[in-house]
């Protein structure tokens, strides 16, 4: 047995299997946890978790039983790190969208498209909105491809923690999966849209249009990540 402790970030709460997968940001590894059986305190906390949370904590797991998920030993959110993630699928990306991924393509070099991005327009004063992301379908070996959007090429843990363009962090972001899996693959492969502090009214509006609302765990079903 092994034990690892750090900050994860909430990637999925299961609901079928009743398995939590955590992100360590650290070391940038997935880990899958059971989501029951907890003493009371720590199974109130895991009782509230959601996508977009960080959590200070301590997991328990075999690494030779890839299969078997670990257990958390602890487990503390932070409020100030967490995010309100949520997934849109199959929607018509943004006009902005289209254009960010047009000037990706145009900038192309000879190792290809790479994840592009701009600020979206300021809320409040000067400060921006948030920013759009784009990026292109991730090829792995034989064809294949990833097979959710926020295990693609874009590194979404550190945008969360402060956007390069808005500099601010992110207090929230909608993601756009670019098709269901019996559906043809859409270039880009996935849009990201970041939201700092100042640009709740303007997410307000785009959750508004594709019915997503806040606290609700809207990752799709064949999304196992």
């Amino acid at each position: 047995m092994a034990t690892t402790s750090g900050r994860f970030r909430v990637y999925r709460v299961l609901g079928a299997v009743l398995h939590i997968n955590l992100f360590d940001v650290a070391d940038r590894r997935l880990y899958s946890v059971y989501q029951t059986d907890y003493p009371a305190p720590l199974q109130s906390t895991v009782d509230s978790l959601a996508t977009g949370d960080m959590i200070e904590a301590t997991v328990t797991g075999d690494p030779e039983a890839p299969q078997e998920p670990w257990r958390l030993e602890a487990a503390e959110r932070e409020d100030t790190a967490s995010v309100d993630i949520d997934f849109a699928v199959g929607v018509e990306y943004p006009d902005v969208a289209r254009q960010t991924w047009e000037r990706a393509l145009a900038e192309a070099s000879e190792e290809g498209v790479v994840p592009t991005g701009r600020a979206l327009g300021t809320q409040e004063g000067d400060e921006a909105a948030g920013e759009v992301w784009v990026q292109p379908r991730d090829s792995l070996p034989d064809g294949g491809f990833t097979p959710a959007v926020a295990a693609g090429r874009l590194p979404l843990e550190p945008w969360l923690e402060r956007l390069p363009y808005a500099d601010a962090p992110a207090e929230e972001l909608l993601a756009i999966e670019a098709s269901d899996p019996d559906e043809p693959v859409r270039e880009p492969y996935g849009v990201f849209l970041f939201f700092t502090k100042a640009g709740r009214g303007l997410a307000d509006r785009y959750r508004e249009r594709w019915d997503l609302p806040r606290g609700a765990d809207s990752r799709p079903d064949f999304d196992p990540y």
